[in-house]
């Protein structure tokens, strides 16, 4: 071959070894990775959570933007105070993470209110002790090192109720499958056992246990990559009910008078999550959805199959204001009765409209939006190490926000709608809200909200990711 047959693929390779230098340029290779601060904590755990390949290194026009992200994928953990990221450039590149464990052992003592939520317990129930539970909770969120959470409960007083669950992350090798599995066993004295004008109405007994509740389940979690979260889960449920109650107060307490219900639930979910906190979300977005097949032909006490949407959108202004839209909503596909136990619709967390807090509204369908404006005024750090020498709590990360909130949302109740006015109609609220965020994994609301009717009121709510 002449060499006029080589002169182009000599003009090619002289063009491309320029263009190779500036991709080179223009990209931080990772030479090495150093961990500290994860006493407990798994390195893969850790490394999972990297938003890029670190063999392909970091774009320099994007590393600022890379590492955070990853700092906010580190603390939806839950498990972590804090996480800091940082490049070492050198004759090797050197990707240093440092995290700040919080703390994993919570053997606590229960005293919780057994109502569905404090503005109920303060407002409705005259603040009555007889209505809280004690006992004791054992919460291990970090129980081997690999974010496997596992929780024991053993409860007395209003509700006794008997639980154990564990999740393990990861099975195989690309950590992409996990499993978890749950019992559950409770015992009531008092239970609701209608709906009157949109309030719970109870029903207590002394001598005899009112509702009886027993579930067992076992789940598979399939998460192909860090955002797309997968679970599938199969579920026994046997519950029963004091016989007054389905013979004479409420016969579609299970439907045509049945004291027991049993049952198997297959359901699948689907989460796409891009939100930058679990707990308190500025910026990102997130989609999910939930297939629930209640019955399977097995026992004839149940045939429901429904889907639950969520949708959330945050458009941030800047670093401390961001717009944040929600709709969530349910729909069941087979319209055909279900049990008054089963027909839970919207007043119960996370899905209530503001300033109806205080109402439960029974549904087949419901739908509803929340469009929130968050200012945050404050960001800081409480260092309490002085008095209280224990690193993964001495030093609370504190940040406070003021929120403006409008919530509007539509009941669809055709079976259940007698005698509850608030049924089969629009609902909306707004107000103004304190939100406050400690431990990066928690966040508290108080929130002052008037509602469509013209009530106002002063309104607790509270949010943890682990």
């Amino acid at each position: 071959m002449c060499w006029t047959k080589r002169l182009p693929f000599i003009v090619i390779l002289c063009f491309s070894f320029p263009f190779t230098n500036f991709l080179n340029a223009q990209t931080i290779s990772i030479d090495s990775i150093i961990i500290e601060g994860n006493n407990r904590t798994r390195d893969y755990i850790i490394l999972r959570e990297l938003s890029f390949d670190p063999d392909q290194g970091i774009n320099k026009k994007d590393q600022v933007e890379t590492l955070e992200k990853t700092r906010e994928n580190i603390l939806k953990l839950g498990i972590f105070n804090e996480a800091s990221l940082s490049v070492e450039e050198g004759q090797i590149n050197i990707l240093k993470i440092i995290v700040q464990e919080s703390w994993y052992i919570f053997p606590s003592p229960i005293f919780e209110l057994a109502d569905r939520n404090f503005n109920v317990w303060w407002q409705e129930q005259g603040r009555s002790l007889k209505r809280t539970n004690y006992g004791m909770r054992m919460k291990y969120v970090n129980f081997t090192g690999n974010n496997d959470p596992i929780e024991a409960l053993a409860q007395f007083g209003y509700t006794k109720k008997f639980e154990f669950k564990y999740d393990i992350p990861f099975l195989n090798k690309a950590k992409t499958w996990g499993l978890g599995f749950n019992i559950f066993y409770s015992l009531n004295k008092e239970t609701s056992i209608n709906t009157f004008e949109n309030k719970l109405i109870f029903r207590k007994n002394e001598l005899e246990n009112m509702l009886k509740r027993f579930r067992v389940h076992a789940k598979f979690k399939y998460r192909p990559n860090l955002y797309v979260f997968h679970e599938f889960k199969l579920e026994y449920q046997n519950n029963s009910i004091e016989d007054s109650t389905a013979f004479f107060f409420n016969p579609d307490y299970f439907l045509d008078g049945k004291t027991t219900q049993e049952y198997f639930l297959a359901s699948y979910d689907f989460r796409y999550d891009e939100l930058d906190s679990r707990v308190y979300p500025m910026e990102g977005f997130l989609i999910a959805a939930k297939f629930e097949k209640r019955g399977f032909g097995i026992f004839n006490d149940i045939n429901s199959l429904t889907m639950r949407l969520s949708l959330q959108k945050l458009f941030p202004i800047n670093e401390s204001l961001s717009i944040q839209s929600d709709l969530r909503g349910r729909v069941a596909f087979l319209r055909q009765k279900q049990p008054y136990y089963n027909s839970r619709g919207l007043g119960f967390d996370p899905d209530y409209i503001r300033g109806y807090e205080l109402y439960v509204h029974d549904a087949l369908d419901y739908g509803f939006t929340k469009l929130m404006v968050h200012q945050k005024f404050l960001d800081t750090q409480i260092d309490f190490t002085q008095i209280l020498p224990i690193a993964q709590i001495s030093k609370i990360p504190l940040k406070l926000f003021i929120s403006a909130n409008f919530d509007i949302g539509y009941v669809n109740n055709p079976y259940y709608r007698t005698n509850n006015s608030l049924s089969n109609k629009w609902l909306y609220g707004f107000g103004p809200s304190l939100d406050i965020v400690l431990y990066n994994n928690s966040a508290i609301k108080i929130e002052y909200s008037i509602n469509d009717l013209g009530e106002k009121g002063i309104f607790l709510h509270n949010k943890l990711s682990f």
